[in-house]
């Protein structure tokens, strides 16, 4: 199993699916997506991206230089990768978006 394949996306089982997708294959059509990019690595993909359906509250915004002031952000990392993901972050205005 590659390092990337072991990566999971969770939310509490009480919790309504809030419809959240991963596609390796560029924006999905009809949702809201935002691209995950860590332009430092040499071996990045262009087009990955985690989308939400139009009518989500959920409004993301990625950083791969840190946390972005302002909004609430959690840690996007995968240890088994050398090229500079330790400071990647998704975030989201706070108290809009997920509690983490």
């Amino acid at each position: 199993m590659g390092s990337w394949e072991d990566n999971y996306f969770c939310w509490e089982a009480e919790c309504t699916d809030p419809e959240i997708r991963w596609s390796s294959a560029g924006p999905i059509a009809g949702m809201r997506c935002t691209q995950i990019i860590e332009t430092a690595d040499p071996h990045t993909w262009r087009d990955n991206y985690l989308c939400v359906p139009n009518w989500s509250p959920y409004h993301f915004q990625w950083s791969s230089a840190g946390p972005i002031n302002g909004k609430s952000c959690i840690q996007w990392l995968e240890t088994a990768d050398p090229d500079t993901w330790n400071d990647n972050y998704l975030c989201a205005a706070a108290g809009s978006g997920p509690i983490w």
